[in-house]
């Protein structure tokens, strides 16, 4: 069943929802008002569609990918509130970027919270690049990696996955695998 899940094409996503920033911020760049004022935040490097879908789950294997569970995606800073699967755009800070949290609930699933934060796709480039290279290829990706200042390097979050784990007895909660 795990390669099948695995195998499955992704459900469609039809619009991209935007998050609900704090009060007189406008577009994305959450920190761009008291960026002006001269607070201390960090720098905007733009915005990312960040897709988060959900997944049955029984008994550590992986069911086809569900939709209709209803979330809330939030940091400190912002939040969204979608049904999946869904697309959201976020503002990116490279590293200074906050982890974003994914609460989600589906009748007849255990409420599940999920967390994901930004990681390095220079990092990640470099040393999948590399890789063709052998051991060596790698270790040098990776010795340049450490070595290099990433205040300029792309960040990125991945896809949040929400793991929704049935309640035991509900029949809302069964899921048909091909």
């Amino acid at each position: 069943m795990l390669v099948l899940a695995a195998c499955a094409k992704p459900l469609e996503v039809g619009s991209v929802t935007e998050i609900k920033p704090p009060p007189g911020t406008i577009g994305t760049d959450i920190y761009a008002a008291r960026r002006a004022s001269g607070e201390k935040v960090p720098d905007f490097a733009g915005d990312q569609i960040v897709d988060v879908r959900s997944y049955a789950v029984k008994e550590g294997e992986m069911a086809p990918e569900i939709a209709g569970a209803r979330c809330k995606l939030s940091t400190g800073d912002f939040s969204a509130d979608l049904t999946t699967p869904a697309k959201v755009r976020v503002p990116i800070y490279r590293n200074q970027s906050s982890p974003i949290a994914v609460k989600c609930e589906k009748e007849g699933f255990k409420p599940k919270l999920t967390e994901v934060a930004v990681f390095n796709a220079t990092d990640e480039a470099r040393l999948n690049g590399a890789a063709g290279a052998g051991a060596g290829g790698v270790l040098f990706a990776a010795l340049w990696n450490a070595a290099d200042d990433d205040t300029n390097d792309e960040f990125k979050y991945p896809t949040a996955r929400v793991e929704l784990e049935p309640v035991p007895g509900a029949k809302s909660a069964v899921v048909k695998t091909p």
